[in-house]
């Protein structure tokens, strides 16, 4: 093999720039031109040998433990509401906290877990809000002066949920949708070592023959798994995190 050409699809996420850079490097290491394609898999020609990198703040990709930038973005998330947990306190208030998750509730899960939020709002589960809110309301009559409510947006609006708490029990609520900053900022050390721990795998595996594949993280090792076997499969969440999280809310 002699040259090695790199693409990004998808949406952003924290440590990307860490797996090209590590490609690149190890590719230059061993002789390998490195080259970079604009416009995603629209500027590659057929029969490519092609090997994938996971890459998603929602961590919904199959078949690997962690994708690059899913640390990243809770830890964004978990900071923000940890502010928002304090304001609540002062003002004795409900914050709606909206973040990311068309179709996957992990991010919602684990940030509302580290905050210890009141509720989690996923779409993997339907809600009932009447019960929802009653047992925020006898929260509150218990002395309880903050509540943290996290939504994922591919559950429910923020805006929707806040409406029930104030028309159901008069709980003056505010409203913080993250938006993108979940996909910003600087990785964590986490993200870091990840991202260069699969684009060096990557290379290796390419120069193993390993093509039509995906590096992807298992039990704290970087294996390949068929990229037919990623996109055919969907990614769930683990029944037991929903049972925690709903255990200690």
């Amino acid at each position: 093999m002699k040259k090695i050409g790199i693409i990004t699809s998808g949406g952003d996420a924290p440590g990307m720039n860490a797996a090209i850079r590590a490609v690149t490097r190890t590719a230059t290491s061993k002789g390998i031109e490195v080259i970079g394609f604009y416009k995603g898999y629209a500027g590659i020609l057929d029969n490519v040998p092609v090997i994938g990198i996971p890459a998603s703040i929602d961590n919904d990709i199959p078949d690997t433990d962690m994708a690059i930038g899913v640390d990243t973005c809770l830890n964004t998330a978990v900071d923000a509401m940890q502010k928002l947990k304090d304001t609540a306190s002062s003002h004795e208030r409900a914050f709606i906290v909206e973040v990311m998750g068309r179709g996957s509730g992990y991010i919602a899960l684990m940030s509302g877990l580290s905050v210890g939020a009141e509720a989690v709002i996923i779409p993997e589960v339907p809600v009932n809000y009447d019960e929802l809110t009653d047992r925020i309301w006898q929260e509150r009559k218990r002395g309880k002066i903050n509540c943290i409510v996290v939504v994922a947006e591919g559950a429910a609006s923020a805006y929707s949920v806040a409406r029930h708490f104030e028309n159901k029990i008069g709980y003056e609520t505010r409203i913080t949708i993250l938006g993108h900053i979940q996909r910003g900022g600087s990785p964590t050390a986490f993200d870091r070592i990840l991202s260069s721990r699969m684009g060096y795998s990557a290379v290796n595996f390419l120069l193993e023959g390993k093509f039509g594949t995906m590096v992807a993280l298992e039990k704290g090792q970087t294996v390949t798994v068929p990229l037919e076997k990623v996109l055919s499969a969907k990614k769930v969440l683990d029944p037991k995190l929903i049972d925690l999280v709903n255990t200690l809310s």
